[in-house]
């Protein structure tokens, strides 16, 4: 695809043109792929012979989990690509759904998703004359622990980025303070500890803005954000199968969805779609990865369906907000499974400064925490606390940890089940 066609693409759409772009999207994608990835077979011939396949026989396919794609990794590679596909290179997941796999990514896709970063830049007005500062988990392929782009806005500038693999805290505000970047680019939880030292030391470091991505976006880390950098967060949503697939709106404030990207849908537990205010799966199609094409694939993530409110209501589908993985999901003894929530104001009040809550048996949950001070509530009153904020059905054991450090690291859920969602 031509340049001038890529930018093309950075240019918003009404949602009944955001419909018809994806269904045909949809049937050039499945075209392309038909024949070539023997996993999927012959699941395509209905859908093919369907006139209003999208809205009628789409939701028959199955959903592909990524437990699918790491076992039949080379059935779900297409064969003979078309020209055009650019360099497919490999790509390697984190691992914070429990299930790290390998994908293929097309150039051609690359070049698409650096599209969708361009939109995100234009609307949020980012200026490409002034210096930025990328914080990320590094993989093996990822390369250099630092790298100095002279240019990072599509469309030009003489500001500096600097792309930097995840440190310590004081490690990442050196940098900071040797860039004085206007953006910076990390997770929630790094953002997080990054305020609490700049809190702690006094030190003069603030950002016009800051873009979150990668983790969930609690409000209190919004919050800290904006007293002690002076700085509002972006909150964008993205992963490394699927590229980036929406980001904050700056008039609704919820995500809307790159529908030029990605075909997203949020399904209910009984396969419906969600409505506005309900909770579904993620379930995504890529439409420009042709080297590995992933069909309603399960990210993993759970979202609550949003609704554009008065400004956007014109948007085809928005998300509320991400709740978080459904590994992040408890399972009570009784077999119901719930999604479990901590104040963040009850724990610091409890003097627990950094804290993760897994479930190791189906009656049995343990807190790793680091403390706020040397001072703390007594191990009772933190077991009251459990109690009162994730249930009385459980028996709680509490690890203090001595580093917080150890409960830091971007990837790191707050709440994980080592149990599947049957309670095994």
């Amino acid at each position: 695809m031509a340049t001038a066609d890529i930018k093309a693409l950075a240019y918003p759409r009404s949602a009944g043109e955001a419909l018809k772009y994806q269904e045909d999207q949809l049937k050039s994608f499945i075209r392309l792929t038909r024949g070539s990835v023997s996993y999927y077979g012959n699941q395509f011939e209905r859908l093919i012979a369907s006139e209003s396949f999208f809205h009628d026989r789409w939701r028959e396919m199955p959903i592909l989990t990524k437990y699918n794609v790491r076992d039949e990794f080379d059935r779900l590679v297409a064969v003979n690509p078309p020209m055009g596909t650019g360099e497919i290179k490999a790509e390697y997941t984190t691992g914070s759904t429990g299930t790290p796999i390998k994908i293929l990514r097309t150039g051609y896709a690359d070049a698409i998703n650096s599209a969708m970063n361009a939109r995100m830049f234009r609307e949020w007005k980012l200026d490409g004359d002034k210096t930025f500062l990328v914080q990320f988990v590094r993989n093996e392929s990822d390369g250099n622990a630092f790298k100095l782009n002279r240019t990072w806005h599509p469309d030009g500038g003489s500001g500096n980025q600097g792309v930097v693999s995840t440190g310590s805290i004081d490690e990442h505000l050196e940098r900071v303070s040797e860039m004085r970047p206007a953006y910076l680019k990390s997770y929630p939880q790094t953002i997080a500890a990054q305020a609490e030292r700049v809190r702690e030391t006094g030190a003069d470091i603030s950002f016009e803005l800051v873009l979150s991505n990668g983790s969930v976006l609690p409000d209190w880390v919004r919050d800290i954000c904006d007293e002690v950098f002076g700085a509002p967060i972006l909150d964008l949503y993205g992963t490394k199968e699927a590229g980036l697939i929406g980001y904050e709106c700056l008039e609704c404030g919820e995500i809307h969805l790159l529908f030029d990207n990605v075909l997203t849908e949020l399904i209910r537990d009984d396969g419906e779609p969600a409505e506005p205010g309900e909770t579904g799966r993620v379930i995504v199609t890529p439409f420009h990865n042709i080297a590995m094409p992933l069909i309603r694939f399960d990210l993993g993530d759970q979202a609550v369906r949003g609704t554009g409110g008065d400004t956007c209501s014109d948007q085809p589908l928005t998300i509320k907000s991400i709740i978080g993985r459904t590994k992040s999901n408890f399972v009570r003894p009784d077999g119901s499974i719930f999604a479990p929530r901590m104040s963040h104001k009850k724990a610091v009040e409890a003097g627990i400064k950094r804290y993760r809550i897994v479930q190791t048996e189906l009656n049995k949950v343990e807190m790793n925490y680091y403390p706020v001070e040397t001072e703390i509530a007594p191990d009772a009153d933190l077991i009251d606390l459990l109690k009162g904020q994730i249930g009385v059905e459980f028996q709680y054991t509490l690890n203090r940890v001595e580093r917080v450090e150890d409960l830091n690291h971007p990837k790191l859920l707050t709440f994980e089940s080592l149990l599947d969602p049957t309670g095994h």
